[in-house]
């Protein structure tokens, strides 16, 4: 038997062996780990996070950051990579870093190395980029020399997969239907994922496209972790079609202003370096063709405005390669090519940046101070509620904000009026300096117009904050004084037992929440639809009305709820302390509709509807209005089962062979016995003109001359027919349930060519544009303006005892276009339409 102190000695000695040879031992590679062959197969996440931390653990040069978990409950990580006395104390670092940028002053000596940031499998189903962060982090661990070589000049931040969620969806998919052997014909099954797919993450939201809004959990709790860090170099890996060649930045035009020269002369400098390294291997690639720099919600364009070196790199692939497929020229491409491919990219970025260490740091440091140098600031002002959301933004791009404390007569560029005009600067007004840190982002956010170098680009060309918020803004030329770096007290709000009842009036989406909190709470309300006064002040309709009489019995219960839910909201209220007439209606007028708590249901397609557009009203509808939406899979739930139901959408989507006669029939019954149906974009299309619920597009002249365009013109012969996402005035109708809440003018986002004829005495024109609108924002061709006169954007039909209601244009476009969010939360919460 052996004594402990034995057993002490024996386990004694083994410490002393490992580490006196440690530096010749290796850790396991992903094939001996995983027991497979690495690049054989995907890895499953959850093994992928078990490799990492092994890699950690077995070398004092790589640490593991939790940084949260995904909506499903996955965890996201990110590894650092460095020195160890970096690794050891990273606090330390990246504090002397962010003295580079302005984001931190302590005295204290600033960090040598730069920090270059690598992002992988943001899309869940270009899954060679996890593949590729495995090898890459066994690579380094694996080669002490190269990883002290680049650590001497470089930390390195690893993100080895951004969407688990969708990345799980996928390789459980693929893992489940691949064969033994792969089998690379493109018409097999393992090539042809299914819908929803796994590029999305679980609400089907393209993050890839929410860098900037934060809209995701996800994107959220990474943008957190970035602002922290602030690379100087920051590459997106992704996945293009099988049959394309690897593609690395530069990105092509346009390319938004407030990225600078030395930004894209770095692109260059590792662009030349991987080529080098591509031409030896005798691979394929091309630059500057695809991929474009202007909108700021990408994974390069975001870091370009934010002091980084931008760069995506796209290696061919993506769900459809599989773990192998037969490409056009007849090569089979495998998941290890793509591994490789990869690899290479990434270790040849690392090297030029490590070379270029030294410009990277003056550059950085010379661009921040720049922005802190810049003149001139934004004023913001208006409906309190959409100004906070707005607010909320900017907050989460670390953008700096100050408060007017008392009026002012100042000059600025009017973003509505669109000319330079006298106004006058309220208390409590937001103030942003362009002069700080975050100017660049700032400035791409906020700017009244998108500077275009070139129309040729295949995203939004418009986004300004104030048109999504439709807020009043103005653009002037110096800081005034005066201003105080925290906002207004929030509103303090007292209980009045003795009130009759409480008025709430609408303010923006926080109102809408407000509704459903109500209906959790089982308190009653009715909702105002026409003007009225009480006790000299002026109340618009959709304002609610909660009283005594509605929720008798429990009247003290139903105040302390109330209380609590409109200080979470932060909403005013006026307590009625009579009742028999208010300045219009009394408190049991006709004019008041009882808030009723509805079911709502989402009709989807798979393969049909538009992905995005189902995960932005899922989204919208469980997270931001916490009100309970059930998915509805037609061709598998009955339409003749649809009395459950209040509300039903049916996102875009092409659903032209998806309804049967029947179907159709059993929808139209639904809706005249009381149903409400909300139609949206391309949905638009398969209910239209004989399908008998009451709307028709406007009818165009096709072009019947020849076209003898040349070849090489065609592309903008066609963009000249287009619209790309531009910011177009119209005109709306707030005293209707659609658009309580919202001004008399409001702003779409035009990004379809969709052209609704305005609506005849069946129905209701609420949004809608008048002859010749004017375009705030954003590219609209020469021979498509013309067509955005007198269309209808958002209209009601009557149908029976129920409503059609149309949106022409996708009000809830990429979750960030917050006027869009009132019409939505009216077309589902509001009565009475």
């Amino acid at each position: 038997m052996i004594t402990k102190t034995v057993s002490g000695i024996i386990i004694g000695l083994l410490i002393g062996v490992h580490l006196l040879f440690a530096q010749d031992l290796k850790p396991a590679s992903p094939s001996e780990f995983f027991g497979y062959e690495y690049g054989s197969k995907f890895t499953y996440h959850h093994d992928a996070i078990d490799y990492i931390k092994y890699l950690a653990d077995f070398d004092k040069r790589i640490r593991v950051f939790d940084y949260g978990k995904t909506t499903e409950g996955r965890p996201l990580i990110y590894v650092l990579l460095g020195q160890e006395d970096v690794i050891s104390d990273p606090e330390s670092f990246r504090k002397s870093h962010l003295i580079k940028s302005g984001m931190h002053s302590e005295s204290i000596n600033q960090a040598s190395q730069a920090v270059i940031w690598l992002s992988f499998n943001m899309h869940g189903n270009e899954a060679s980029t996890m593949e590729t962060s495995l090898g890459l982090l066994y690579h380094l661990a694996s080669d002490p020399d190269q990883l002290d070589r680049l650590s001497r000049d470089l930390v390195v931040v690893v993100d080895p997969c951004l969407n688990p969620d969708g990345h799980s969806r996928y390789v459980n998919w693929h893992r489940m239907v691949s064969t033994r052997v792969p089998d690379p014909d493109p018409m097999t099954r393992e090539h042809f994922e299914p819908w929803p797919y796994g590029r999305a993450n679980h609400y089907l939201f393209d993050m890839n496209r929410d860098w900037a809004w934060q809209s995701q959990h996800e994107s959220r709790l990474r943008m957190e972790a970035y602002h922290r860090w602030m690379p100087q170099v920051h590459i997106d890996f992704h996945e293009q079609g099988y049959n394309t060649h690897y593609f690395f930045g530069p990105g092509a035009r346009p390319i938004h202003v407030l990225i600078e020269n030395w930004q894209k002369d770095f692109q260059k400098q590792i662009a030349e370096n991987i080529a080098n390294r591509f031409d030896e291997k005798n691979w394929r690639y091309f630059t500057d063709e695809r991929f474009d720099l202007l909108y700021p919600g990408y994974g390069d364009t975001y870091p370009g405005l934010n002091g980084a070196v931008g760069l995506t790199f796209e290696m061919a692939g993506n769900s459809r390669a599989g773990s192998a497929i037969i490409t056009k020229t007849g090569d089979t491409l495998t998941l290890k090519n793509r591994i490789a491919m990869n690899h290479e990219a990434a270790l040849m970025a690392l090297e030029a940046s490590a070379a270029g260490r030294e410009q990277l740091n003056q550059s950085y440091t010379d661009y921040f101070r720049r922005s802190r140098n810049e003149k001139g600031a934004y004023v913001l002002s208006g409906n309190g509620a959409n100004l906070t959301a707005l607010k909320n933004i900017l907050d989460l791009n670390k953008i700096q904000m100050y408060y007017a404390t008392d009026e002012k007569n100042m000059e600025g560029y009017d973003y509505h009026r669109k000319e330079k005009v006298k106004f006058t600067l309220q208390a409590g007004d937001v103030v942003i300096p362009k002069g700080q840190v975050k100017s660049r982002i700032l400035q791409a956010l906020i700017e009244p117009t998108t500077l275009l170098e070139d129309s040729l680009t295949y995203d939004i060309t418009a986004w300004s904050l104030p048109f999504a918020f439709n807020i009043p803004a103005y653009e002037i030329t110096s800081v005034p004084s005066g201003l105080s770096a925290k906002p207004k007290t929030e509103l303090a709000l007292e209980v009045v037992k003795e009130s009759i009842g409480w008025l709430i009036p609408m303010k923006g989406r926080s109102s809408l929440a407000f509704i459903s909190s109500l209906h959790k709470n089982g308190i009653k309300a009715d909702v105002s639809f026409k003007n009225f006064s009480y006790q000299n002040r002026e109340f618009a309709p959709g304002t609610l009305l909660v009283t005594r009489a509605a929720n008798a019995g429990r009247w003290e219960q139903v105040t302390a709820d109330l209380h609590e839910i409109l200080s979470l909201f932060q909403l005013q209220y006026y307590p009625v302390e009579a009742g028999f007439r208010f300045g219009g209606i009394s408190i049991g007028s006709n004019y008041l509709e009882p808030l009723v708590k509805n079911r709502i249901g989402i009709l989807f397609h798979p393969g049909k509807t538009s992905l995005n557009n189902l995960g932005e009203f899922w989204h919208f509808i469980e997270e931001e209005l916490d009100y309970q939406v059930s998915l509805l899979e037609l061709g598998t739930f009955p339409m003749r089962s649809l009395h459950g139901f209040n509300v039903l959408i049916l996102p875009s989507g092409r659903y032209n062979d998806v309804f049967s006669e029947d179907e159709i029939e059993d929808l139209k019954n639904w809706v005249s016995d009381g149903g409400r149906l909300i139609l949206v974009e391309n949905a638009l299309m398969s209910l239209a003109d004989e399908k008998g619920f009451g709307y028709s597009f406007t009818k165009t002249d096709k072009e019947e001359n020849p076209d003898y365009t040349p070849f090489d013109e065609l592309d903008r012969k066609y963009i000249s027919k287009t619209v790309q996402g531009a910011i177009i005035e119209a005109k709306a109708d707030n005293q209707h349930p659609l658009a309580f809440g919202l001004p008399k003018t409001y702003y779409i986002l035009k990004n379809n060519s969709i052209q609704l004829e305005h609506l005849k005495s069946s129905g209701m024109n609420v949004v809608y544009t008048s002859e010749n609108p004017r375009i705030m924002a954003g590219f609209a061709g020469s021979e498509f303006r013309p067509r955005l006169s007198q269309n209808l954007s958002a209209g009601v039909i009557n149908f029976g005892r129920g409503q059609v209601i149309l949106f022409a244009d996708n009000p809830l476009f990429r979750s960030f276009w917050e006027q869009g969010k009132i019409l939505i939360g009216n077309a589902l919460l509001m009565p009475g339409m």
